[in-house]
């Protein structure tokens, strides 16, 4: 007998959450391994008619080859939600020796970037108010992401040299950018 589908999902997230704050990872990686192991849940559940638990590697690999075949997901899409699931299995289930069959890989034309035209920009840009139109300055300038953009401080900027000095960016390091003309 299956237990309560949304009842077993909660009580399945919240042991994640409690592994995944131990285990000390970031707060993006949790949101991001919820998302994908409650989806696995509920495949598990509805789909496979079985608990994550007693669903063995044949449930994972069911799980990432529906995710290639049916959800058209792109291959590190699919590597993403493979490591929320070997977390889940290992850190939650107590499981920590198994072998999963290779699953589908994800496959699809690759699409082309779409590119704004330097009017469409500056349209953009008119469109937005302080300090939204300075976060979008910079980002479209000199290449920042958003976190690093929202975590910028003046000193930050060497506006002699043209340069963003960030700190503990993507991956703990740090991060040189040239600084948009508009800037210096």
């Amino acid at each position: 007998p299956l237990p309560e589908t949304k009842a077993e999902i909660e009580r399945i997230v919240e042991a994640l959450r409690r592994a995944i704050r131990l285990a000390g990872l970031a707060y993006a990686t949790e949101q991001t391994y919820v998302h994908w192991c409650v989806r696995f849940i509920s495949f598990c559940l509805q789909q496979l008619r079985q608990t994550p638990q007693t669903g063995s590697t044949a449930a994972i690999t069911a799980f990432l080859d529906y995710l290639a075949l049916e959800s058209r997901v792109s291959h590190s899409t699919q590597k993403q939600a493979l490591n929320a699931i070997v977390f889940l299995t290992r850190k939650v289930f107590g499981i920590q020796e198994f072998t999963i069959e290779k699953p589908a890989t994800a496959t699809g034309g690759r699409r082309p970037p779409v590119v704004l035209s330097r009017g469409e920009v500056a349209a953009v840009f008119a469109n937005l108010g302080q300090p939204w139109k300075l976060a979008a300055q910079l980002m479209y300038g000199s290449g920042l992401r958003v976190i690093e953009c929202m975590r910028l401080r003046v000193k930050d900027g060497d506006f002699d040299q043209g340069i963003i000095t960030i700190h503990d960016g993507k991956g703990g390091k740090q991060h040189l950018y040239i600084l948009p003309l508009i800037f210096t």
